[in-house]
């Protein structure tokens, strides 16, 4: 039975490509367990597979992904029933990068092939039965190998292997035979004055970044589509207007392209690269994403009208639902996916928000029927019901270790779901009948649906109270404004998590004049991180900044960071006694914070020496007056140069000596999610100044 279903089309309850069958992330739930016990589903087996962010594919007894084998890149071949090695097929050096090291592609299957790019270039083709390399092309040949390495998983439709690979060589091409017809000292040609349409104006076909490569023996059919390098997003097959298509969303570009490369449409966004995969709703609307703070989500109409041309334009968007690396997934007329580090339920019609839930981290997610897997990065798996009236969890367990990144998406094939991180596979029985098996081994309580984050945090915003009523709430529940008076330094430790790692944290801050001292430090990429402010100024030190300590002052372009420092040495909590630091505060009606209902406070803080205020929102839960969250503006150049919308969530607070801190606060903005975690705190401790400057230099 194995071998037919290697030979031919990939059977039902399969998964033979990036997000199974359909490319959509969905599958049937037949079968599968509704709810799960405390322990979780049944674990099958796990094994240790080395790097790599590729997800697993499914066909048959055999399961297959790419990782880090013996320091090589390698495609991995495994027993479905008990993760048994079957073959390994070496691709080279691994793509080695700060974000993680490894393949960033999914394997495709289909009539007994497997098809492969690795993450540094090499398009392959092999037996599935033996790992053994039929064909196999350099994609290097087109254009240079993008800043993350190749990411895109290919693409098997009608007998062709489709990627992208970019436009490099044509311009090239084009240089050359300008030059040659200008002679030996011909006049200087700027480079953007060399169009790849114009150089392509003579071939019989349409030339561009995409290519088709026949599934069987790996001749390049065709080139078409548009100019540029390759980018990070997976095409997708569908059929809009009536015509059976490839759609792609990258960089500056959403496109749709006829099975011969013949560019169709396109439609024009801001200049960046989406990661995540179109997703196709009904009535031939596409909807596309990017973890960029100005863009977040787009639904596009593509129809034809009445002469046959290609109109495409948008129905609707929403910022906050920003998709980063793994897409979103429609069940109903729901879209459920993760903005940055929130996952959230929109309608798909409209873009109207449902439900948001937090703790998941940067999540990914498939579905089954009305079944949602969803897995944090940090290895925690739950089952949620697809349902736009609340978030409704089914069950939930710790699938992996959390040591690594967990950034791929699950798959399910056979009633079984496989999961990876950045280091470990492991195989889950997700059916109802295992379960019902385990339980007759071992009974346990099953776990019902959680409340939703709404009802559990139902209240009235207690409107009849002013802006001073809510502002001696507030300072009541953080132990008063006199007790805080007294505290004349902190100092905090704990774990800090940036780029889906952890790493521990100190965090000191020092009660001074004229500005207050900090100074936090941390791990990021795995290089040393300071953030801190002494009696000179901000200074800081980072892997992507600037390695070696820097006091911002100095620096052109770092001393915008200058007034997002200095707020951030601000010793005591801004509302304790607003009015002695010239703050107004004003009420901004009633909020909500995913869900939650919160009271809203207009916060404006004024700037040193004449610059500009600063304008934050704040979030107070009505019940204790505490945080729930801070909306505010701040910049990161490891992203671009432009101001970002962050927001600051506060939870798990504590009291310690007299005084209440938050001992969790995540900060979200652009594609960045940072989570500090205190361990231990300490009031009143002895500073010296000289831990606020920075080490001496060698």
């Amino acid at each position: 039975m194995a071998g037919a279903a290697l030979a031919g089309e990939p059977a039902g309850g399969e998964w033979p490509q990036f997000r199974g069958p359909g490319r959509d992330g969905t599958a049937s739930a037949a079968g599968l367990a509704t709810a799960w016990p405390a322990s979780g589903p049944v674990e099958l087996w796990r094994r240790t597979i080395g790097a790599g962010f590729s997800a697993v594919t499914v066909v048959g007894d055999r399961l297959f992904t790419l990782g880090v084998d013996s320091g090589e890149e390698a495609v991995l071949a495994f027993a479905a029933a008990d993760g048994k090695p079957l073959w390994r097929t070496a691709l080279g050096k691994p793509f080695v990068l700060e974000f993680g090291d490894g393949a960033r592609s999914t394997p495709t299957v289909q009539d007994g092939r497997l098809y492969v790019v690795s993450s540094s270039s090499r398009l392959v083709a092999l037996d599935v039965a033996t790992g053994k390399v039929i064909w196999e092309r350099d994609l290097t040949a087109y254009d240079a190998v993008p800043r993350y390495g190749y990411a895109m998983s290919p693409l098997v439709v009608d007998g062709l292997v489709v990627v992208e690979v970019g436009t490099k060589d044509l311009v090239d091409k084009a240089k050359a035979e300008a030059a040659a017809k200008a002679g030996p000292n011909p006049a200087p040609t700027p480079d953007a004055s060399v169009d790849p349409a114009a150089a392509a104006a003579a071939q019989p076909r349409p030339i561009g970044a995409v290519a088709a490569f026949d599934a069987k023996t790996g001749e390049l059919r065709w080139r078409g589509g548009f100019p540029g390098p390759p980018s990070y997003a997976s095409p997708v097959v569908a059929e809009l207007a009536g015509v059976r298509q490839l759609v792609f969303s990258r960089g500056t570009r959403v496109a749709g392209l006829a099975l011969d490369g013949t560019l169709l449409w396109d439609y024009e966004t801001i200049p960046r690269s989406a990661i995540a995969i179109p997703v196709i709703l009904p009535g031939d609307v596409v909807f596309v994403s990017t973890s960029d703070d100005a863009f977040g989500s787009l639904a596009l109409s593509v129809r034809r009208d009445a002469a046959g041309q290609w109109k495409v334009e948008p129905l609707w968007s929403e910022r906050l639902m920003r998709n980063h690396f793994n897409a979103s997934v429609r069940v109903g007329n729901e879209i459920y996916g993760f903005d940055n580090g929130t996952f959230r339920c929109l309608d798909s019609k409209t873009g109207a928000r449902r439900w948001a839930a937090r703790g998941f981290g940067k999540g990914s997610l498939i579905a089954a029927g009305d079944l949602l897997f969803v897995i944090g990065d940090e290895g925690t798996l739950a089952l949620v019901r697809a349902t736009p009236e609340s978030y409704q969890e089914l069950g939930r367990v710790r699938a992996l270790s959390g040591a690594t990144k967990a950034w791929t998406a699950p798959s399910l094939a056979g009633g079984k779901l496989y999961l990876r991180d950045h280091q470990e596979l492991v195989a889950y029985d997700v059916r109802q009948s295992a379960l019902a098996s385990a339980a007759a081994a071992a009974p346990a309580s099953a776990s019902g649906p959680a409340t939703s984050p709404a009802a559990r945090a139902a209240a009235t915003t207690p409107d009849a109270l002013g802006v001073g009523e809510i502002v001696q709430h507030y300072a009541a529940a953080r132990g008063g404004a006199e007790r805080w008076k007294q505290v004349r330094s902190l100092e905090l430790s704990g774990t800090y998590r940036a780029f889906s790692e952890r790493s521990d944290f100190t965090l000191l801050r020092l009660r001074a004049e004229p500005t207050d001292l900090f100074r936090l430090e941390y791990s990021v990429a795995g290089g040393p991180a300071t953030r801190a402010w002494d009696e000179k100024g901000a200074w800081l030190r980072h892997k992507f900044l600037s390695p070696t300590p820097l006091h911002v002052a100095g620096d052109k372009d770092m001393a915008t960071y200058e007034p997002q420092m200095r707020r951030e040495a601000v010793f005591a909590p801004l509302l304790l006694d607003p009015a002695t630091r010239g703050i107004t505060v004003e009420k901004a009606g009633s909020g909500e914070v995913n869900g939650t209902t919160t009271i809203a406070l207009k916060v404006t803080i004024p700037g040193a020496a004449g610059a500009a205020p600063a304008v934050e929102t704040w979030h107070l839960d009505p019940r204790t007056f505490l945080e729930v969250a801070v909306d505010s503006q701040v910049l990161d150049y490891t992203q671009g140069d432009k101001p970002y919308a962050q927001r600051a969530y506060y939870g798990d607070f504590r009291t310690v000596d007299g005084i209440t801190l938050p001992f969790r606060v995540e900060l979200e903005f652009n594609a960045r999610v940072e989570i500090m975690e205190v361990a231990k705190a300490a009031v009143n401790a002895p500073l010296d100044r000289s831990r606020f400057a920075p080490p001496p230099k060698p």
